[in-house]
């Protein structure tokens, strides 16, 4: 998006892409009269970015941060507060990685606001901003709510709270679906965003989960080599939602197959 820069020796308006911009300066040679400037800045990215900034070091005080970075477009780390040991190009591909999942979700349900993915020990949370950014951060993995039990494995469908469901083989081939619309696109989405996950290695993939402004978020459970994907009722608390259809398909993760 370009932004207006004035010119400091000329003073006449010239049009500079924000992509230009690094680190709140503006470099340019005036259009007009050929004088080369280079000055400070304030755009809506760094404005976004700086309230990112803000918003990390509070969380850092907070325990159960293992860490964070904020991402910028396709390869460039703004801001790192990851353990050392992790190198800038894993940051880079993972960043890419769960953007693209968040993307994925976000073309199929227009109001998500953030996606978090929940392995054994720890969770990732993703969050955009209008300007290219995504902050994504890095948390010890939370308890989850114990007061719904499953003392056996019952059909997907009987599970309370569930609004809609599919579950996709391997291939994407759609297996089973209930009260899912437009299941062809869902079914591309659910296997992309589980692929993607399922790329990262050996991380112990236990659901993504996308939520929307509306409160019928959206799951994607692995289930043997297969995808479930759930839309679950406003009325139901995350975490036990989450627990109960991860008792379920846990025989299938053992090996069980589908």
């Amino acid at each position: 998006m370009p932004i207006i820069v004035f010119c400091e020796d000329c003073g006449k308006k010239n049009r500079l892409d924000e992509t230009k911009i690094y680190n709140g300066e503006a470099v340019f040679r005036c259009e007009f009269c050929n004088y080369f400037n280079k000055y400070q800045v304030e755009t809506t990215g760094t404005t976004s970015l700086r309230r990112m900034d803000l918003f990390l070091q509070k969380l850092q005080k907070n325990p159960g941060i293992i860490g964070s970075f904020i991402f910028y477009g396709d390869d460039k780390i703004v801001k790192n507060t990851m353990p050392d040991g992790l190198k800038t190009s894993d940051l880079v591909i993972l960043g890419n990685n769960l953007k693209e999942s968040f993307s994925l979700c976000q073309s199929l349900y227009t109001d998500v606001v953030d996606m978090t993915l929940t392995l054994s020990n720890k969770t990732l949370v993703v969050k955009r901003t209008e300007n290219n950014y995504t902050l994504i951060l890095v948390t010890q993995k939370r308890s989850l709510a114990k007061n719904l039990r499953i003392e056996q494995p019952r059909q997907i469908v009987d599970i309370p709270g569930i609004d809609q469901f599919l579950l996709t083989d391997p291939t994407g081939k759609i297996v089973a679906a209930h009260n899912i619309k437009n299941p062809e696109k869902t079914g591309n989405m659910v296997i992309s965003c589980g692929q993607n996950v399922s790329r990262l290695g050996n991380i112990d993939f236990k659901y993504l989960l996308f939520s929307r402004k509306n409160g019928k978020n959206f799951f994607i459970f692995p289930v043997g080599k297969h995808f479930l994907g759930v839309v679950k009722e406003k009325r139901i608390n995350n975490l036990t939602f989450a627990d109960s259809i991860t008792k379920v398909c846990r025989k299938y993760n053992k090996g069980n197959g589908i």
